[in-house]
């Protein structure tokens, strides 16, 4: 038997984790509930999951070990916790529309409203009676060192499901236990779960085969929403529990967008954009449900960038150009450690704005901003050509999936609602910018901030507005743009940042 000596902090002790001669680091550690980032899953790409073993810098997915060995780890593992800072908001508007609406009651206990993401979690707890947040918390989904998207998580779970299914069931319900006791409320005091997320987290979540949503004809083969027992899914500490699962649209039009529209559906005529690690997109008009999704993959999130990370202290969220020379903010006015998906935006507007990108997307080597293919921003903190492809591509999937799903509506909405962490702090000037979003929406765009846990709040608050969503699920119509005559060319056309 092999010992493996982790290293973590110099406030934490050094764990001694046991492997047989040839085993997989990564997986070592990951078996051994020691979180590593691995967004790429596993495959050598990212960069991410560097160690440093007996002093000399490795990847652990690339390493197999054959003797005993000292592992350091990274400083920043992406383990953090993440503070979302649309959730003070969150309540604020329900009230406004619990004031409104005379059907939601007002009975006592209290719920928890759960936003289920591939990249980060949010949960609040909630006074049903006073409408009060009792308190919250944001974090990464712990799958993470499994892979950044979805289809890496599908592609594990072919394998063992149950083990992705565990791991987010106990985290989740720890968070729940930690809340009520933060909030000093009881467990029995929990009447109600409510969650929203896209369909690959609802199906790892109950513990179902995700094989038909990884291939082909891509056509869920089972619902994954409605009426559960907390108890069989987070333990029997919740035994007086019920949970309601929003139901998705399509394979990768989750609950989290009917879950959006449910907390949107005042707003008349208008689209849904989540730019996240799958980038949704859900059209209201009239009777008329349209939805689709692209693969944008999970640039807009800070992830597969060389110095990506999510939005924590640190972080770099804004950029903007004064006098000639790139300026920048970081969450919480930290140190600069890497830059997060709004940062990213705003950095590529200034590029092209200042000539360093080209119309093609390739980096101006003679431009001062530029030196040996990367931007740098302070320190280690670089924005490479590889990274500026990346942020390309996502533009370019969710581009020609808005320009398609318009068409197809054949009119432009009259409101553009942008959720999701990085819709609450994506700057509509930079969308234009960089060609993200078409100039005939200019003026139509509202950040919406997190709308899928908004809609779990409204559904905690009245639990008929379930079955309104079950309405939208059946009533929608999915555009694969996979198959869509126009998406190639479309997808060509907006690579380019002069379109």
């Amino acid at each position: 038997m092999i010992r493996i000596t982790v290293k973590t902090t110099d406030h934490e002790a050094d764990r001694i984790v046991l492997a047989e001669r040839g085993d997989n680091l990564l997986d070592c550690l990951r078996n051994a509930g020691i979180p590593l980032r691995a967004d790429c899953g596993g495959i050598g790409t990212c960069g991410k999951c560097r160690v440093t073993i007996d002093g000399t810098p490795a990847l652990a997915c690339m390493t197999y070990v054959t003797r005993d060995i000292s592992v350091t780890l990274p400083t920043d593992t992406g383990t953090e916790d993440q503070i979302s800072a649309e959730r003070d908001d969150l309540l604020t508007a329900e009230r406004a529309a619990r004031a409104a609406d005379t059907n939601t009651g007002s009975a006592a206990g209290c719920f928890a409203a759960v936003d289920l993401g591939t990249t980060t979690i949010a949960v609040s707890l909630i006074d049903r009676a006073a409408g009060n947040v009792l308190a919250s918390a944001s974090f990464l989904n712990p799958q993470y060192t499994f892979g950044a998207d979805v289809i890496s998580r599908i592609n594990v779970s072919l394998d063992d499901s149950s083990k992705l299914s565990k791991m987010i069931r106990e985290r989740i319900g720890a968070e729940l236990a930690s809340l009520l006791q933060t909030a000093g409320v009881g467990a029995s005091g929990l009447d109600l779960i409510v969650i929203a997320g896209n369909t690959t987290m609802s199906y790892i979540l109950l513990g179902l085969p995700c094989r038909s949503l990884g291939f082909a004809p891509f056509k869920p083969a089972f619902a994954a929403g409605g009426r559960y027992e907390a108890a069989e899914l987070f333990g029997s500490g919740f035994a007086d529990t019920k949970c309601l699962l929003v139901p998705y649209l399509s394979a990768f039009v989750g609950g989290d967008i009917t879950s959006g529209l449910i907390a949107t559906e005042r707003e008349g005529d208008y689209l849904i954009i989540d730019m996240g690690t799958n980038g949704e997109l859900a059209y209201m008009t009239g009777e008329k449900l349209l939805c689709t999704s692209t693969a944008a993959g999970p640039a807009f999130e800070g992830v597969n960038l060389t110095c990506g990370m999510g939005g924590t202290a640190g972080a770099v969220s804004k950029v903007w150009l004064d006098n000639g020379e790139l300026q920048f903010k970081t969450i919480a006015d930290a140190a600069a450690r890497g830059i997060c998906g709004s940062g990213v935006l705003d950095l590529m507007a200034c590029l092209i704005a200042a000539g360093a990108v080209k119309a093609n997307g390739k980096f101006n080597d003679e431009h001062p901003f530029v030196a040996d293919r990367q931007v740098s921003l302070a320190g280690d903190v670089v924005f490479t050509q590889k990274d500026a492809r990346e942020f390309q591509l996502a533009k370019s999937a969710v581009r020609s999936g808005v320009e398609i799903l318009f068409a197809e509506a054949g009119a432009v909405p009259g409101k553009v609602l942008l959720a999701g962490g990085f819709g609450q702090h994506l700057d509509p000037e930079s969308a234009f910018a960089t060609g993200l979003l078409p100039e005939s929406l200019r003026g139509r765009v509202t950040a919406a901030g997190n709308t899928s846990l908004a809609g779990a709040v409204r559904i905690g608050f009245d639990t008929a507005l379930l079955d309104r969503a079950e309405y939208y699920a059946k009533k929608s119509r999915e555009i694969n743009l996979a198959a869509h005559k126009n998406f190639s060319d479309s997808f060509m056309t907006y690579m380019r940042f002069d379109t």
